[in-house]
């Protein structure tokens, strides 16, 4: 089969399964490093990344990662954008496999467990994370949007590493 590299706004509009045949080709394409990694964005377009999934959503994604508008997306070859496309989702693979490393807790308190305190909240999302670094204040929910995904992180893991010690401390006798 030969692939004609369409351009993506032209590649949306041919039949679904000829789509489907090529996006099984350009799935297995060699990802191609987009302009910024995710660790050096913003929490905001981390966030809008990791909770995208519609087509539209992805073309935005993609425009975050690159510096570049929409339109440029749109207007890029097939090829180029499903390389891109793979970037991003071993960016997300990664970052969720730091994440899950690195950020949850060694211990849990039982009572919270036994109320399903963790599976009541997941549905606050990035709302959770807001609030604590914002000490509950709103008002600095946008300030905290602006700032690097990677100095959240750090931050992020000095509490949880500070709430570790803490409860190592309460817990000698």
């Amino acid at each position: 089969m030969k692939l004609e590299n369409f351009k993506l706004i032209d590649f949306y509009n041919q039949n679904q399964e000829l789509q489907n045949e090529y996006i099984h080709i350009l799935k297995y394409l060699k990802p191609r490093e987009t302009k910024k990694k995710l660790f050096d964005m913003t929490l905001d377009e981390v966030t809008t990344i990791k909770t995208s999934s519609s087509d539209g959503e992805i073309v935005h994604c993609i425009s975050l990662m690159n510096d570049s508008t929409d339109e440029e997306v749109l207007d890029l070859p097939i090829v180029d954008f499903f390389a891109y496309f793979n970037f991003m989702q071993q960016e997300l693979k990664n970052l969720n496999e730091i994440e899950k490393n690195n950020l949850t807790p060694t211990y849990t308190n039982p009572k919270w467990d036994v109320v399903g305190g963790n599976e009541r909240m997941q549905k606050f999302g990035i709302l959770n994370t807001l609030d604590m670094l914002a000490g509950g204040n709103i008002l600095n929910y946008k300030e905290i949007l602006k700032m690097k995904y990677s100095e959240i992180f750090a931050i992020l893991l000095m509490r949880k590493e500070k709430n570790e010690i803490e409860y190592e401390i309460s817990k000698l006798k």
